[in-house]
C-alpha cells in the first residue's frame, strides 16, 4: 500500500563515497592512509606549550635570576635611599 522497504546504510561507506564524488574507487587502505591520523589540537597545542616551557624558564632565570643576598642588598639599598631622600624633605 505505499510503503517502501527501509533502505539499510552501506556496511562500507568507503565503497561508496566514490559513486557520489565521481571518483574511481581507490579502496578503503588507500583512503585511509591519505586521511592520516585524527589529531586534536588542543593536546597538540598543550603539549607544545609544556616542551616551551623549561625552555622559557631557562631564559626568565638568567634574565631575571638574582641570589637571594644580591635580592637583599638591592633591597636594602633602595631603602637607604628612600630614608635618605625622605630626611631631606621640608615638612
Amino acid at each position: 500500500m505505499g510503503r517502501t522497504a527501509a533502505v539499510e546504510p552501506a556496511a562500507d561507506w568507503t565503497k561508496l563515497s566514490h559513486r557520489y564524488h565521481k571518483q574511481p574507487y581507490l579502496g578503503s587502505s588507500l583512503l585511509e592512509a591519505a586521511l592520516g591520523d585524527v589529531v586534536s589540537l588542543n593536546k597538540y597545542r598543550k603539549s607544545k606549550q609544556r616542551a616551551a616551557a623549561p625552555r622559557q624558564a631557562a631564559v626568565n632565570r638568567v634574565k631575571f635570576g638574582r641570589s637571594k643576598p644580591e635580592t637583599r642588598e638591592s633591597q636594602a639599598e633602595a631603602d637607604r635611599r628612600r630614608k635618605e631622600l625622605d630626611d631631606k624633605k621640608l615638612d
